[in-house]
């Protein structure tokens, strides 16, 4: 009997000291999950600001030169009837493989300035139905993949909201 408490004494021992040491392994998880969602939300942030000056084109064929920058100045000033000219510094399709179906990649344009980015944006949904060589087109901006779950979240609620605005 005396060994078989010596036994449960050493095993309860044992016990103790994983279990202190599972408890400060649980603090340091809890510690890591807070310091990775700041990160995350840092990271989401400087994305964001990153693609501040961007502006996606959907719907234009993948054709040689048409997502280059002198092609995507020449399609904005031709679609939108843009009297200035804006400056652009990069502009490429979406890096995804190309589609099975057709569809052609959408391109991503980087302005210089913010400003000219604004004036393209309103111009487009001022303009509202945009078409390019007789196809529909769309310029929109470049938001990031949370941004865009996030606005893809509240869509039956604006279009509820506009329904009711439209009608009233």
């Amino acid at each position: 009997m005396d060994n078989m408490k010596t036994a449960i004494c050493i095993v309860k021992e044992g016990l103790s000291a994983w279990w202190d040491e599972i408890a400060s392994l649980q603090t340091i998880v809890a510690e890591l999950k807070t310091e990775l969602a700041s990160l995350k939300e840092k990271n989401d942030d400087l994305e964001g600001r990153m693609r501040r000056c961007n502006v996606r084109i959907a719907g234009i064929p993948e054709e040689t030169g048409l997502s280059s920058i002198v092609a995507v100045f020449k399609l904005l000033k031709e679609v939108l009837s843009l009297e200035k000219g804006t400056l652009i510094n990069r502009s490429h399709r979406n890096l995804t493989p190309k589609k099975p179906n057709g569809k052609p990649r959408v391109i991503i344009a980087k302005f210089h300035y913010y400003q000219d980015c604004v004036e393209v944006l309103c111009q487009a949904r001022e303009q509202g139905p945009l078409r390019y060589k007789g196809e529909p087109i769309a310029i929109f901006p470049d938001y990031t993949a949370s941004v865009a779950r996030a606005w893809a979240a509240f869509s039956d609620v604006r279009n509820l909201l506009r329904g009711m605005f439209d009608t009233g």
